[in-house]
């Protein structure tokens, strides 16, 4: 038999432990950005699609709310952003397809397209709001998130 004494010593030391993961897990979704989907294009393109938490709308009452941009990279030049979903949700189930006869990389949420990039002219598509352009892309001297 394990000493009682023993017993609580272990039992606060799984508490506080549990702790900690969950302080960091809330943390980390609380004030981080994070990377919902990533690509290499076959000229060798980076396509990182990164989701950061919007304050602002969750103190105004409209819950959990994120900001979704993609980034790109390609390789003789520079990273560049693109504004993507604002007010958007979090996004928990994803998966993306490169297509190399038609130059594009589709990120899919939940099966459905929700992101369509031409890598070779740089255009793009956001599924759930056809016809928006995000207003061009912006230069960034390096990508929000480790690679």
């Amino acid at each position: 038999m394990i000493d009682p004494g023993k017993k609580r010593l272990l039992l606060k030391l799984v508490v506080l432990a549990a702790a900690i993961w969950i302080g960091y897990c809330l943390w980390r979704d609380a004030f981080g950005r994070r990377v919902v989907g990533r690509a290499v294009a076959s000229d060798g393109t980076k396509v990182y699609v990164v989701q950061n938490r919007e304050w602002m709308s969750l103190f105004a009452g409209k819950g959990r709310k994120y900001t979704t941009m993609f980034y790109v990279h390609k390789p003789s030049g520079t990273w560049r952003g693109y504004y993507g979903v604002f007010e958007d949700e979090r996004w928990n189930n994803w998966n993306c397809t490169a297509t190399v006869s038609q130059e594009k990389v589709v990120f899919y949420r939940n099966q459905a397209p929700e992101i369509t990039f031409f890598w070779k002219t740089e255009k793009y598509i956001l599924h759930p709001q056809p016809g928006y352009d995000g207003g061009g892309p912006f230069e960034v001297d390096r990508i929000p998130v480790k690679e």
